[in-house]
């Protein structure tokens, strides 16, 4: 995509990838989360396997400046399931008028859930 995506907003990821291509979890969430955030990054993009318990710990150390946002993955594996999945309704969403209509508000309702700013 041409252009900045992001505008001066500071981004950092984490994760791991296996042989077969899938995204996974990583060791240490909340201690990274705290470097990112003293490194000055407003978004920090983890893998979505990581742990409910991880992601809370990390989300507590982010504070009210770092927002935490697990993503997903179109690999193999648990850590794509979601994301393939989606992908798989979208295709087939071309031809299904009423699957079409389910995706657009899922994804409507997807979007309202996210915060104005990222902090």
């Amino acid at each position: 995509t041409p252009g900045n995506l992001m505008g001066r907003v500071r981004v950092a990821t984490t994760g791991t990838i296996a042989e077969d291509g899938t995204v996974g979890p990583i060791g240490a969430l909340r201690q990274k989360t705290v470097a990112v955030r003293r490194a000055g990054a407003k978004v920090f993009l983890v893998p979505k396997s990581q742990t409910a318990a991880e992601l809370a710990a990390a989300r507590k150390a982010a504070g009210k400046s770092l927002a935490v946002v697990p993503v997903g993955t179109l690999a193999i594996g648990r850590a794509g399931a979601v994301n393939a999945a989606l992908l798989s309704a979208s295709i087939l969403a071309l031809e299904d008028a009423a699957l079409a209509k389910r995706l657009i508000a899922w994804r409507a309702a997807q979007t309202e859930s996210v915060p104005e700013s990222p902090v």
